[in-house]
């Protein structure tokens, strides 16, 4: 939400701290940062429009956020565990099975 209104947010500078962020950010072209801010708006736009035109309770909603975030992080935990901390190569270091590697990792399964 803070890059719609705020695109400076999504430099480098602001994130020294983490440095896969950092990492993640100095890898975006700086062209495209103009639809990563209308992108962000649109999510916006449509999960406010889902909750008003559906009638959506605003607690249950953050609740469902809030538990879809929870088991979201737990699953990438349990499945990074372990294994070595690569900025350039991200999750290609992980290995499971077949199907999955295709899947969630975009391997050829090699």
């Amino acid at each position: 939400m803070l890059c719609c209104f705020r695109p400076t947010i999504i430099t480098p500078r602001y994130t020294r701290f983490n440095r896969p962020t950092e990492a993640f950010l100095e890898s975006l072209n700086p062209k495209y940062r103009r639809i990563i801010q209308l992108e962000a708006l649109a999510v916006i736009l449509m999960h406010t429009a889902m909750i008003y035109f559906w009638k959506i309770p605003i607690l249950h909603y953050l609740g469902v956020m809030f538990g879809f975030g929870f088991v979201w992080s737990a699953m990438q935990y349990a499945h990074h565990y372990g294994t070595v901390r690569e900025v350039q190569k991200g999750a290609m270091n992980l290995k499971t099975f077949g199907v999955l590697d295709r899947v969630w990792l975009n391997t050829t399964g090699t």
